[in-house]
């Protein structure tokens, strides 16, 4: 049974109720919680896509990643409405804080100092991009074709669907193939809708 207090050491009970407070939105934000802090629902995105032919690359050639985009259709599928793709430039269903998982493997006979692979945003439907993460890798040839792999990952913080894109570019000091695969994540990405934002 609940108790009221009264004066500095008596506790006397109450059974009506009168004094309880009900736990919403709209007393959370008074209390010790806050609504602020709180996101309910859980994942409502996530989506991955990866190029299913090889592209290939030219020397000291910054290029966007477009070779036969898909959806990955093996093992998993997207979450929500997922990102739409036309010539390697992705638009994201609805607002909020992605995170955006990129691989890359680069394939070529010979070394090279450097390949790049970044992930590049707009804010203002793909008039201009900016670097939102890079990766870097490099190759000592060791047979006729020798490999490498890079990863990079960020947040970007979706304010507006409508004029926000996501695009990959990759470049290198050498000529060299981007490869890829129709049955398995070789090159590619993730993306996760982590909340509001």
């Amino acid at each position: 049974m609940p108790f009221t207090k009264l004066g500095t050491n008596a506790y006397t009970p109450f059974t009506d109720g009168s004094a309880l407070t009900t736990l919403n939105a709209s007393n959370i934000s008074s209390g010790t919680l806050n609504s602020a802090r709180y996101t309910a629902g859980g994942i409502t995105e996530v989506d991955n896509w990866r190029i299913s032919a090889t592209q290939s690359i030219s020397a000291d050639t910054g290029t966007v990643v477009n070779s036969s985009w898909e959806r990955n259709d093996f093992g998993s599928d997207k979450i929500g409405t997922g990102l739409t793709e036309s010539s390697g430039v992705f638009t994201f269903p609805s607002t909020g804080i992605y995170l955006i998982s990129y691989q890359q493997h680069i394939a070529r006979s010979g070394d090279s100092r450097y390949f790049t692979g970044s992930i590049m945003l707009s804010t203002n439907s793909g008039v201009a991009y900016s670097i939102a993460s890079r990766g870097y890798t490099s190759i000592k040839q060791t047979t006729s074709s020798t490999s490498a792999g890079l990863n990079t990952s960020c947040t970007i913080d979706v304010t507006d669907a409508s004029t926000f894109r996501l695009r990959f570019e990759t470049d290198g000091d050498e000529a060299y193939d981007l490869r890829a695969d129709s049955t398995y994540q070789i090159t590619g990405f993730h993306c996760i809708r982590l909340g509001d934002t």
